[in-house]
């Protein structure tokens, strides 16, 4: 067991040793200060405060672990040595340093070369310096999220950040997002991290999961090479760019229902758009499969924006003269907004209204209140898309308001859908969210 220190009150704290004996008791103190820091640096967190304002002891701290600057006195995070010393340690202590020498290149490049994750912490104005980002990338290809938006544009900086992580890619300028140098050294990491764990696929960027190898990697030798090859060309050319959200067989099956929408099935049809925006993978979990397995033709869109949502539910039904029995509309969402292609609008501001589905859209999706089938089903797969219920601006009473003859299911809380309820005729009854029944909301009659 390490020293204990047992805390003194205020008026012992301050009092200054007058007597032979009280400056041998606190020199005995001091050294116990510092044996105790110097085994364990956050040792400090318990010590009196005269201790946290000692720069020799709270050195010794921060040389045994950078994270103790953050129980330091005030007046010793400015302190140039204290903080060179924390950050030599570990680069996460940059973001308990002061200010002034967040903004100190000779320490933010040694915090960065420790940990890329610093850059995170370091002022504005030395995430537009070269040196600093490029030797923060190549510790941490991701950190490029946090490099000034000039340097997310240049080769050099992007190419050694994917190198390192290529997932990277997703934070690098569109220019470079084309670049053949830059996309084959992102997709050779996908690649071996798609290898060691298929859900990896998730976080890499679209342009390189939907890869032939990249797929071949994540559904294995289920398919030849060339088949891999007609599957990356279909998914490009139906805009899927999500093909981790199927098994392989769903997968084909949705792409073949896709590319013949006119065929006429005794199926009943599910039309399912999901988002191009998935921050945290909630889509990752869909029904999709069961659906299949039940009897139901899917028809699967993806939808960046408001008019692709509208575009797909009118392909799918109104322009092959059908309609569906099941429409289900998912995406990172609040009471108003369902975000298609933007991020989740519970996070923070809406970015762009045509990145939504959102309450003001009734006259753009009136065109669409044929598409539905009577007695059908609207699954709103979107957080707290139904609070309010019947008496609140929603997006599930826009939904009722569109298509009178389905009955609407959401949420009123953040949540998602876990499954579905099916009758003894295989057809969807109603969703099971991961949440009390008492918050769902229902247009039910």
């Amino acid at each position: 067991m390490g020293e204990t220190f047992e805390r003194q009150p205020e008026s012992e704290k301050t009092k200054k040793p007058t007597t032979l004996v009280d400056v041998k008791k606190s020199v005995k103190k001091r050294r116990a200060a510092l044996k105790a820091v110097k085994r364990d640096g956050l040792a400090l967190r318990g010590l009196d405060d005269v201790f946290k304002k000692d720069k020799e002891v709270v050195l010794a701290a921060v040389k045994q672990s950078g994270w103790a600057l953050s129980y330091a006195d005030k007046s010793l995070k400015s302190d140039k040595e204290i903080v060179l010393a924390a950050v030599k340690q570990s680069g996460w202590a940059l973001s308990y340093a002061d200010k002034s020498l967040k903004s100190d290149k000779e320490i933010v490049l040694v915090a960065v070369k420790e940990n890329g994750w610093a850059l995170k912490y370091a002022d504005k104005s030395l995430k537009s310096d070269k040196e600093i980002v490029l030797a923060a990338v190549k510790e941490n290809g991701y950190v490029l999220k946090y490099a000034d938006k000039s340097l997310k544009s240049d080769k050099e900086i992007v190419l050694a950040a994917v190198k390192e992580n290529g997932y990277a890619l997703e934070y690098a300028d569109e220019s470079l997002k084309k670049d053949k140098e830059v996309v084959l050294a992102a997709k050779e990491f996908v690649l071996a991290a798609v290898k060691q764990d298929g859900w990896a696929l998730w976080r890499a960027d679209e342009s390189l999961k939907k890869g032939p190898e990249i797929l071949s990697a994540y559904f294995g030798p289920s398919l030849s090479a060339e088949r891999y090859k007609e599957l990356s060309d279909d998914l490009n050319e139906l805009d899927i760019g999500f093909p981790e959200r199927f098994d392989i067989n769903t997968l084909l099956e949705i792409i073949q229902n896709r590319k013949n929408l006119e065929k006429k099935e005794a199926k009943p049809l599910a039309v399912i758009i999901y988002p191009k925006a998935d921050w945290n993978g909630a889509f990752q979990k869909n029904q999709m499969k069961e659906l299949i397995k039940r009897g139901y033709r899917v028809v699967y869109f993806e939808a960046g924006d408001e008019n692709t949502v509208y575009s797909s539910l009118k392909a799918a039904t109104i322009d092959v003269d059908t309609k569906a029995d099941l429409f289900v509309l998912g995406g990172h969402g609040t009471q108003t907004h369902t975000a298609m292609g933007a991020g989740d609008p519970a996070k923070g501001k809406i970015e762009n209204e045509e990145f939504y589905i959102n309450i003001s859209d009734k006259e753009e999706m009136m065109a669409l209140k044929d598409s539905l089938n009577e007695g059908s089903v609207v699954i709103l797969d979107s957080c707290s898309s139904g609070k309010g219920k019947e008496s609140a601006d929603n997006t599930a009473n826009l939904m009722k308001s569109v298509f009178p003859q389905s009955t609407v299911f959401a949420p009123t809380v953040p949540t998602s859908v876990e499954k579905y309820e099916y009758d003894s005729n295989n057809r969807v009854v109603k969703p099971i969210y991961k949440t009390l029944p008492k918050n769902v909301y229902s247009t039910e009659k």
